[in-house]
């Protein structure tokens, strides 16, 4: 399948709102606790928390499925590791590599990687330790249910932006047991729903720093694009 530029960025979009919403979890449970509206679903997200804040190091495989008007209209597989402040996305057409300091977004079709400061107080370069320090200013909580799917017993939360934002709700479903997101809708106001299933959950993995670090001898031909 071919994916042009425009493309590539909504699937940045799209993919580091999953960053978004899974990372807050972590700087989160660091921070001071304040009260919530609905006390259990505060509870439940507090397990979740601490239990993430407790790693080193945390990659999940996911999947990525777009729908609207009950149709699936793309597919897309990834990963995403995280240690601290670093991280790594990978997609097929899309891999961001971010250290702490700098940013790198290299959309493989384009060719081209572009290059920018990691700045958490700027929103519009969808940095997701900027929401992980403003999650609890930016979203109200609600718990909706519990319920068994094959097995296993969820939590249900949804998640609405305060402010004005193109996404109406994202929906969390955790696994009880396991005090891990286990799917995440998240539902724009034009009806698009991205629905992210956790296909794997791997922790405390040895990971050197310059992983995170964009090394331009693996991608030869590609083109560099200083933002800063």
């Amino acid at each position: 399948m071919y994916f042009n530029k425009q493309t590539n960025c909504r699937m940045k979009r799209l993919a580091i709102t999953l960053n978004l919403c899974l990372l807050t979890f972590i700087v989160s449970a660091q921070s001071e606790t304040k009260k919530y509206v609905d006390t259990e679903a505060e509870a439940v997200l507090t397990a979740v928390q601490k239990r993430l804040a407790s790693y080193s190091t945390v990659k999940m495989g996911f999947l990525l499925q777009t729908q609207k008007n009950d149709k699936i209209v793309s597919e897309y597989k990834g990963t995403l590791l995280v240690k601290q402040q670093k991280y790594i996305l990978d997609m097929e057409n899309l891999k961001v590599f971010c250290n702490g300091e700098t940013l790198w977004t290299y959309l493989v079709d384009a060719k081209e990687v572009n290059v920018t400061d990691y700045d958490s107080s700027d929103e519009e370069q969808l940095n997701p330790l900027h929401l992980m320090n403003t999650y609890k200013q930016h979203y109200t909580i609600k718990m909706i249910r519990e319920e068994q799917q094959r097995g296993v017993m969820l939590q249900i939360i949804d998640l609405t932006p305060k402010h004005s934002s193109a996404i109406a709700k994202v929906r969390l479903i955790i696994n009880k047991e396991k005090k891990q997101i286990y799917r995440m809708i998240v539902s724009e106001k034009d009806g698009t729903n991205h629905t992210y299933f956790v296909e794997s959950f791997l922790v405390n993995q040895r990971v050197d720093d310059s992983k995170f670090d964009f090394n331009a001898a693996l991608y030869p031909n590609v083109e560099l694009i200083d933002l800063r």
